[in-house]
Parts: C-alpha cells; structure tokens; sequence
C-alpha cells in the first residue's frame, strides 16, 4: 500500500521515567473509532533518531526526537480535526490539520 491515512479522534499519551538504557522517552498513540492508527514515537537521543515505518497492513510509528513531544502533544490538543498521512515509498509521515482560515481562533 503505497499511502495510508486517517482521521484521528484520540489519544494516549505515555511518558517513561529515566532510565540509562532508554532509548524511547514516550509515545503518544493515536486513535480513530477505538483502532491504532499511529503511534507517534518520541527518541531521547536526538541525533540517533530512526526512520518512520510502517508494517502493514495498519501499524504506522513516526518517529520523532523528544524535543518534538510539546509540539505534537500542543496540536492534538489545540486543533480539529486532525489526520495523519504516511506514504511508504519515501517514509514520509505527518500529522496534520485541515485548511482553516487566516486568523481563526481556536473555540
């Protein structure tokens, strides 16, 4: 399947404590209608950070390093809707919004 995207309607946040060996400081798993449709994973060590992936047929991580968690974290919580696209043949994954108007605040 050369893209894969969806709506997104909620999520889970999980944040690890320290450890010396971690290598995955949290993920933020993404919904729609009760099914995973992504699972954004955040990389404590920013400059090691892996290639997004997908393993069909559902399972989509976008990798991310941990200074992008408030980022990601502030737009699934601020906008709607919100979608997620990937497209295997380059790796290249994203959350996104739709078009909205210049200047419209958040209700």
């Amino acid at each position: 399947m050369p893209f894969v995207s969806s709506p997104i309607n909620s999520y889970k946040v999980v944040l690890y404590g320290t450890h010396a060996q971690a290598t995955i400081g949290a993920f933020i798993h993404c919904y729609h209608g009760g099914n995973n449709v992504v699972s954004c994973v955040f990389y404590n060590d920013e400059q090691n950070v892996p290639s997004n992936n997908h393993t069909p047929p559902h399972r989509v991580n976008l990798a991310y390093p941990i200074s992008k968690l408030d980022t990601v974290l502030h737009v699934l919580q601020s906008e709607k809707p919100i979608y997620f696209g990937f497209i295997d043949t380059n790796q290249l994954g994203y959350v996104c919004t739709r078009s909205e108007p210049v200047g419209e605040e958040e209700s």
